[in-house]
Order: structure tokens, then C-alpha cells, then sequence
């Protein structure tokens, strides 16, 4: 019987027909008490005349219905509606897994994905003592986001008869009766197992033959037993062997040994366990020979040309698919390109490749702006976004590539690739690095202060490094774990080269056993293990690779220059340049590096026009009171020091206004006639630095400020004293106020354990705006101007701080007449706007979003009427971004030699 829209069974509204099968008719339909859609399946009419099947049947809905799990597709319900007897399942978007091989087999990263998850949820079913029996492509589905749900798990005792006369019939359930009877056959029959053919009994080592069936069918297109009907392919099942020789080149042996263990005809000789089947499958993963070499080039362009053509041949049979790290084989150069209308996102430490090197997982924002974790294996042009990642920054993975770390909303979290489950481990609120080795993670939670490790399953943070109080340290951060998973290489932060040296950052070793750590004399800190043994570290101008032996800690050999990738500016808070495979990959992305240009937009977010500036790295700018120019710290290319800069807004003229050092954060005094910056140099801590505005190169010391990563943020509207954010060390991120000419000028406006940040004074002098993590999550907060007391909630749903920005991406802005104030909601990307009543306190409105930022933005500065925005966009190559990923990369060191 078919039921019609708006027919009710129970509290079921039907909606509409989705199809038919062996359990009977399918129907969406909506589930009045909870308001969602629902998967509705009106089970074979005379069902329920047969009261053993019905009980049954019910006993085995009960046990699924107690099942939660990420890869089965739930059962919410069984309905008796007059004499139809209806489950109410999980609906699925997407297609079945049938329906996608329709267009032929799956790449073998998406093939392996599929049949672990399908594993996986084997597994969970067994565990809870149930057997599915009727395992398929048919009841697979596929949702948009990879995930692979398995339909009809342990109902396969009750079905019935097969669909219409134009069913496949080697896809269509043979019985009527309960496998449990001897002489009946139940299942489907290319999948069925010989002991279902033979109408024996059926337990999970069923299961795992239909599982074999499958992944044979995922990697070759082809049925593992093939037949024009149930006869012939009940014959092949029972007396053939599937083609081998259907398997792609370059797979590995183990995939051939496993599905040989799965499909063995006498159910001893069988594999038992769909756990034992998942790792199995992980094992032969990790060994599949799919990496095309290519000829050594030179040049982004003509690298992906090489590939291009590499990809061409290796269709045509041509080229062997060989396995990397290798060093028979020469070095190769992919250009991996983001989805149209997404871009690669954050920082040069937010892409990973898995120490398998078949995979990298990035930082991306799509069309809307909105930022996740996305994965992109490398043998295929192919990126998804990861669910349950939203906002993640800085993944790493576990050492067998099966899981991925990353940091989102203030916490560790950890994502199970096979099912798509995500665990919280523990807080992070400010984090700088994580790796994972054997059995536990090492992370960075606070920016500053020692390593701390925890389980991988979660519990307890336990300091793993030791600050050198003496040595002045101030922070350990960037982990990166050595071969034995024991021992791991970090940078730190600290005071031990301060002293005539401009660099901060110095390499150490570290081990989970909490010993003190050692340093690696002779190499910079942000660096990297790399096979077949290499540390990668920025040298200079030139991205650098030098023997290391791991066991004994020491540097050999020259630092030589790897060709194509970047030295990335100094910047990058410790963080490595690149990420690097146990297998021989290094992957670099570098966005933040790339020219910028300049752009107007208004309150709405629409073009007002392109300021006609050359492209250039544009960073901690700020807008003079008189609106006409803006003060950069800028490198005409991502190796130059940072120079401070004075962009003329109307020609688009630039001038240069500092010549040595190190400069950033200029901030202008309220008469528009100096700027103040803050300046390193190799004769000692980093000052506070001030010059006048129409003077290039009169630059003189102002006074010296406590060093740490200072980012001036504001002069005070009387002009005496400068806002400035610093980093502690006990305290994390605190407000700082410098008062010019003062003997003892430095003093703590806020200086908590919270993270307090991006201070903003207001226009009339007598209001802080900050933001402030003491709720748990970043908020905008107003206190009074300058004795602090009076705390005022701004923001109602969280607010974003861009790590290093001085403007709007990093701290509120005031209007003029103090009659609004504007930041950045938590998603990072929607301008949001708070009227304020000016008064004694001033009354904050509830915040109204503005506009979304575009993707390309990567910096904003308003105007002080707040009417208008200059950005900062990244140009993007044909709309899309792009990392770099070498395979066998140490030959290429030989050119440089």
C-alpha cells in the first residue's frame, strides 16, 4: 500500500516517497513531536501476522535503538499504525553507496575512508551483540560530508521478500524466514556469505565476508562474485575466487592478504573481528604505493605542469605509482589548490600532512566565511571539510595517521577520521603548538610557560618541560616529535640569546618523562624533524634543512637551502615553516606571506574602490586622525625586516620611514605629527620608539619597555601615555600603559590570569574597551579610564581577536563621538556594531551585525567616524589558494650545494 503526503502514522507526518526494498517501503516524513525529518520504512504487509518474527524483531529494534554511533544510522521508534508495523530511522542526505558506484570505483583514500567507518560501525554492532546479515552497498549511505552511515544494522532477521519485477535480483534479499532456521537462505546474494548460501547460520564472521565484498567492490568497481542471477552468483560465491588481477596497480600486498582473509569460503579460515578488520586496513593504508615522481623543476608553475603531465601519463599506464621516500627516486613538487571558493586559512602552523604522507589537513574558510578543519588527501585534487571542526585552528596527528588534535574554542579536542567523533580533552585557551606522540600529546595551552602533556584519551596536564628561570625563559611552544615518539624537539621563547641577538627563539629537546631539556646548538627555533633525517629551520633569507641525528641530539653537515619553499617572516610566534611526513613530504602554505592589496569598504560592506597602492606585506597598520594616511609595518617581500611605512591614501604613494632594526606596531599621537613603534636590535631588548610623522629616519629612543611579544595598541587621547599589549608569563596576555617621559613609566592596567587584551580608549579618555576570556570565552568588556573599576558587558554571543592585529580584527573601536562601538563577532568574520549612550556609565546597546568580512580579508582598519573600512585582501591565483608539498624533497639539496 502507498501512503500519500500528510497520511500520520503515530506521530509521523508522511512527507513524500523516497523508494523501496527488501525491508519494505521507504517514506520522509515529519516527526511532529520533535520537529525534524525522519527515514519512515512501513515494513512487507502479513509482517506482522507472524508473532515470533514480531518479537523478535522488536527485541533486535530495542538493542539498535540503544545504539549511538556515529557510523550506524539510528532507529528512533517502531510504530503500530492499524495493521502496518513502521520504523522510524535517521534520515540520510546523501546518496548510497550503490548509487556511487554506479559512476565506477573510488579513490583509494576515499574507498579506505568508506570501509573503515563501515568497520567501525561493525564493530560498535557486534560489540552490542548484534549482526547486521545483510551488509551492502544499498544499505551505505553517503552524506555530503564523508560520512558513511550503515542502514538496517541487526533488522535483517525480519525481512522480507524482494522489491519489483525490475529489481536487481543479485541485490535483493532470497528469504522469508529467520536466518536461525537450518535450510533457509537469508541475506543478499552477492554479498552473502557461503554459510548463508548454504541456508546455514549466519553470526559476524558473516558480516566481515560482506565487508570484504565491499571493499573489493570500493577499490575495483566490480562485484567480488558476479553473476546475470542469484543462481550464477550463488555458484561463484560457493566455488570461485574473485579476480585478483581487478586490483589497481601499486596497492599494497597487505590489501590483497586482507580481503583474502575476509572472503575465505569456510567460516573458520575467516577473519572473526571488524576491529581486527580496521586496523588490518590502517596497516595496509599506510603501505599503498600511490606517489608520482616527477622530474626535478624549478618554479611553482612549471611544477604543476610537471604533475599535470605526470597525472596524464600515469592514466595512460605510463608511470608507476611509487612509494615516497625512496631514495632511488627523485624529488617531486605538487601545487595543491583549495576548493573553488575556499581558501586556506589562518597561519603558517594551521596545515599538517599525516606522518603516512598520504594526507594534509588545513585551516580553511568557505564561500560564507565561516572556518573548519578541512582534509585534502595528496593523490587527488579532492578537499572536504571535517565535521565537528568548526573554528579549529593548528591540527596535528596521531602517529598512525588516524586521528587528528586541534584546537577550537579554547580546548583540545581530537577527531576519529573513521567515524567523525570528536572528544574534548582539556582547555586551551590560548594554545601555541601540539604534537602527539606514543600514548600521549605534548601541547602548548597558554601561550606561555613549560610543555604540558595529557593521554590521548584525555586527563590530567602534566608539566613535561622545565623553564630555565635563569635563562630567563618565558615560554615553550611548537612541539614536534622525534622517531621514537618519546622525545620531541620545541622552541623557546626566552632570554637566553636576548642579548645581542634579534632572535627569540632558540630549539631545545624535550621528553615525556618530564627530564630538563637540552638545547640544539646550532639551529633556530620553529623547526621541524623531517625523514629520512633532517631538521627544517629558517636560516637567514632561505628556509634551511641540516642532518640531525635524533638519538643524539646533534646537528652535522651544512645548513643548505631547499629550493621553492619560503623563509617565512618573523612573525610566526615559534611555529615551524613547514609540516613534514614520516615518508618524505613537506608541505608548506605561506598565505600570510603573499602581497596584499588595498581596498574601501563601507558600512555594508560593498566597494567603495581600490586604493591605488602596490601590493605589498601590509601589517599592524593604523589610520592618521586626519584620515589621509596610514602608518604600515611593511617588507616589500615576506624575508625583509619589518620596516615602518607611511601609505598616502589618496595616490597610493608610499614612504619609508625607518631603515634598520626590527620595527612593528606604529600607532599615531592624537595630533597626527608622531608615531610611536616598537623596535629591536642586536644591541639589546626591544624599546618603545617614537619619530615624526614628516621626518623619515628621525627616529630616537623613547624609553625601554619590559621585552616580550609588545604590541603598541594606542596613544591615550590626552597624548602622555601608550597602550600596549604584552605577554606574560604567569598572567598570559595582560594590558600594559607606558607613560612618556616618566621615570618609572611602565605600569599594569590589567594584569590578571585571564587573558586580557586589545585595549581600546575611549575617545573623551575616560573608558577602556578590552577583550577579556574570564567568562570562559573572549567577550567585550568596558571599564573606567584609568583607575579600571566598574566592569561593563558588551558583547551578549562572544567576540574575536585576531592574535596580532591592532585594528578592528583585534580590538573595538570607538566612534568619535563615542556614540557606538564596533568589534568582531566570535565566527572571526561579522562586523558588529553596539550603540552607546554616553553617559556616566555609558549604556551599551545589544550589538547588531554590520557585515560579513570576505574570505580574502586578512586585516581591517575603520576610519575614526567609523563610516568607513580599509582592508587588507589576499589576492587569490584564479580564486583559489594554494600550498606547496615536495615528495623525496632532500633531492633538490644537492642544487644548492
Amino acid at each position: 500500500m502507498t501512503l500519500a503526503p500528510g497520511v500520520r502514522l503515530g506521530p509521523y507526518e508522511i512527507v513524500g516517497h523516497l523508494g523501496a526494498g527488501g525491508m519494505g517501503e521507504v517514506y520522509r516524513a515529519r516527526d511532529t513531536r520533535l520537529g525534524r525529518d525522519v527515514a519512515v520504512k512501513v515494513l512487507p504487509e502479513g509482517f506482522e501476522r507472524d508473532p515470533e518474527r514480531v518479537t523478535r524483531f522488536e527485541r533486535e529494534a530495542k538493542l539498535l535503538a540503544s545504539m549511538n554511533h556515529p557510523n550506524i544510522a539510528m532507529l528512533y521508534g517502531v510504530e503500530q499504525h492499524g495493521d502496518m508495523l513502521c520504523l522510524a530511522l535517521e534520515l540520510i542526505e546523501g546518496e548510497s553507496l550503490a548509487e556511487r558506484l554506479k559512476r565506477g570505483p573510488l579513490a583509494l583514500d576515499e574507498a579506505f575512508d568508506v570501509a573503515a567507518q563501515v568497520a567501525t560501525a561493525l564493530e560498535a554492532g557486534h560489540e552490542a551483540g548484534v549482526v547486521h546479515r545483510d551488509l551492502k552497498p544499498g544499505n551505505v549511505m553517503l552524506r555530503p560530508d564523508g560520512v558513511a552511515k550503515v542502514l538496517d544494522v541487526g533488522l535483517a532477521r525480519g525481512q522480507g521478500s524482494a522489491g519489483g519485477p525490475h529489481s536487481d535480483m543479485t541485490q535483493s534479499p532470497t528469504m522469508t524466514s529467520p536466518a536461525t532456521m537450518p535450510g533457509v537462505i537469508l541475506g543478499t546474494a552477492a554479498y552473502m556469505s557461503p554459510e548463508q548460501a548454504k541456508g546455514r547460520r549466519a553470526d559476524r564472521r558473516a558480516d566481515l565476508w560482506a565487508w570484504g565484498c565491499l571493499l573489493y567492490e570500493l577499490i575495483t568497481g566490480d562485484r567480488a562474485f558476479p553473476g546475470e542471477d542469484v543462481s550464477e552468483t550463488m555458484a561463484a560465491i560457493l566455488k570461485s575466487e574473485p579476480d585478483w588481477t581487478a586490483l589497481p596497480a601499486g596497492v599494497s600486498p597487505r590489501l590483497r592478504e586482507l580481503l583474502e582473509r575476509c572472503l575465505r569460503k569456510d567460516p573458520r579460515e575467516r577473519l572473526r573481528d571488524a576491529g581486527d578488520a580496521r586496523l588490518l586496513l590502517a596497516e595496509a593504508r599506510a603501505h599503498v604505493e600511490a606517489i608520482v615522481p616527477v622530474t626535478r623543476t624549478r618554479g611553482a608553475r612549471t611544477w604543476l605542469w610537471a604533475v599535470a603531465l605526470a597525472i596524464v601519463a600515469a592514466s595512460l599506464g605510463l608511470i608507476a605509482l611509487l612509494r615516497p621516500s625512496d631514495p632511488s627516486f627523485g624529488p617531486a613538487a605538487l601545487t595543491l589548490l583549495a576548493p573553488d571558493g575556499v581558501r586556506l586559512g589562518g597561519d603558517c602552523y594551521d596545515i599538517a600532512v599525516s606522518p603516512d604522507g598520504h594526507s594534509v589537513v588545513f585551516v580553511a574558510k568557505d564561500t560564507t566565511g565561516n572556518e573548519s578543519l578541512w582534509l585534502r588527501p595528496l593523490r587527488r585534487d579532492d578537499a572536504r571539510p571535517l565535521p565537528g571542526t568548526r573554528a579549529g585552528s593548528q591540527p596535528f596527528w596521531s602517529p598512525d595517521s588516524r586521528r587528528i588534535g586541534f584546537f577550537a574554542e579554547g580546548k583540545l579536542k581530537t577527531l576519529l577520521l573513521a567515524t567523525g567523533s570528536v572528544e574534548v580533552l582539556c582547555d586551551a585557551p590560548q594554545p601555541r603548538g601540539g604534537a602527539w606522540g606514543r600514548g600521549s600529546i605534548v601541547l602548548q595551552p597558554r601561550s606561555m610557560g613549560p610543555l604540558m602533556r595529557i593521554p590521548e584519551r584525555g586527563g590530567v596536564l602534566i608539566a613535561t618541560t622545565v623553564l630555565d628561570t635563569l635563562g630567563k625563559d618565558r615560554g615553550h611552544r611548537f612541539p614536534c616529535f622525534l622517531p621514537d615518539g618519546q622525545h620531541f624537539i620545541y622552541s623557546i621563547l626566552g632570554g637566553r640569546r636576548m642579548q645581542g641577538d634579534t632572535d627569540s627563539f632558540i630549539l631545545a629537546v624535550g621528553s615525556l618523562d618530564g627530564a630538563r631539556g637540552r638545547d640544539v646548538t646550532g639551529a633556530a627555533g620553529g623547526a621541524v624533524f623531517a625523514a629520512p633525517g633532517y631538521l627544517l629551520f629558517v636560516s637567514g633569507d632561505a628556509l634551511r634543512a641540516q642532518r640531525f641525528d635524533p638519538r643524539s641530539y646533534k646537528l652535522s653537515g651544512p645548513a643548505l637551502a631547499i629550493p621553492g619553499l619560503k623563509a617565512l617572516s618573523p612573525d610566526a610566534a615559534g611555529a615551524p615553516a613547514v609540516t613534514a611526513s614520516a615518508t618524505g613530504v613537506v608541505v608548506q602554505w605561506a598565505l600570510e606571506d603573499r602581497a596584499r592589496q588595498s581596498e574601501w569598504l563601507d558600512r555594508q560592506g560593498h566597494s567603495l574602490g581600490v586604493v591605488p597602492a602596490p601590493e605589498g606585506i601590509y601589517r599592524g597598520g593604523q589610520i592618521s586622525p586626519d584620515g589621509k594616511r596610514v602608518a604600515f609595518e611593511f617588507g616589500l617581500d615576506s624575508n625583509a625586516s619589518p620596516m615602518i611605512w607611511l601609505l598616502e591614501l589618496a595616490r597610493g604613494t608610499m614612504q619609508r620611514m625607518t631603515y634598520d632594526g626590527m620595527n612593528s606596531s606604529p600607532v599615531w599621537s592624537p595630533d597626527g605629527r608622531v608615531i610611536a613603534f616598537t623596535r629591536t636590535t642586536s644591541g639589546g631588548p626591544g624599546s618603545l620608539w617614537t619619530m615624526r610623522a614628516d621626518s623619515p629616519g628621525s627616529q630616537q629612543a623613547a624609553t625601554p619597555i619590559p621585552f616580550g611579544f609588545n604590541t603598541l595598541l594606542q596613544y591615550t587621547p590626552d597624548g602622555t601615555a601608550i597602550v600596549y599589549r604584552t605577554q606574560g608569563l604567569d598572567t598570559q596576555q595582560d594590558l600594559m600603559m607606558v607613560t612618556l617621559g616618566d621615570s618609572t613609566p611602565v605600569r599594569a592596567l590589567l594584569q590578571t590570569r585571564f587573558n586580557e587584551l586589545q585595549g581600546s580608549v575611549s575617545p573623551d579618555g575616560h573608558w577602556l574597551a578590552y577583550l577579556s576570556d574570564e567568562s570562559g570565552r573572549l567577550e567585550v568588556y568596558a571599564r573606567n579610564f584609568p583607575d579600571l573599576g566598574g566592569q561593563l558587558r558588551v558583547s551578549t554571543d562572544g567576540a574575536y581577536a585576531h592574535p596580532t592585529s591592532q585594528n578592528l580584527l583585534g580590538r573595538p573601536a570607538w566612534k568619535r563621538d563615542m556614540r557606538e562601538l564596533l568589534f568582531i563577532a566570535a565566527d572571526g568574520r561579522t562586523v558588529m556594531a553596539a550603540a552607546v549612550d554616553p553617559g556616566d556609565p555609558p549604556v551599551f546597546g545589544k550589538p547588531r551585525a554590520l557585515f560579513r568580512l570576505p574570505a580574502s580579508v586578512v586585516d581591517l582598519y575603520p576610519t575614526r567616524d567609523l563610516d568607513r573600512f580599509l582592508v587588507e585582501k589576499v589576492p587569490e591565483e584564479e580564486g583559489r589558494s594554494e600550498a606547496t608539498a615536495l615528495i623525496n624533497w632532500w633531492g633538490l639539496l644537492e642544487s644548492t650545494k
